[in-house]
Formats: C-alpha cells, structure tokens, sequence
C-alpha cells in the first residue's frame, strides 16, 4: 500500500541527496521543488497536496538528535 499524504512533515538531515534516495527509491515520493544542496520539498505518490515533506540539508557536521533519549515533543 503508498503512502497516501503526510500533511507537511519537515525533516532537517545530514545528506540530502542519500535522503532523497531513500524517500524516492524505497517509499516512492517525487521531487516536486528541489533547491540544490539545501532542500527539497517531495510530495507522496498517492498525494493530492502541493507537498507532502519537506527535507532540510544541516550537513555532516550536524549533532546527533536528543530526540527519545533526552528530550521530548510536545
């Protein structure tokens, strides 16, 4: 079953384009705005949203996340 739509979900990574990949290649999502090295905004293949996720490049010297482990959402 595709994912049908995320509803705008932004996700900061270290490599975008090994991200792109993955979003591309294993979930089937397609670029939709694309600014080289710095973002990309892909929208979800059974989607009816201008984009569904956004991905922005921090690069490889980003720290890790204290997401689970120290911190919490609200």
């Amino acid at each position: 079953m595709p994912i049908q739509r995320l509803n705008q979900a932004v996700l900061y990574v270290r490599d975008l384009g090994r991200s792109l990949d993955f979003y591309q290649g294993v979930l089937g999502f397609k670029v939709v705005l694309e600014i080289a090295g710095r973002a990309a905004f892909l929208q979800a293949a059974g989607s009816s949203n201008d984009h569904d996720l956004g991905l922005f490049a921090m690069g490889a010297g980003a720290g890790s996340s204290a997401a689970g482990v120290s911190t919490v959402g609200t």
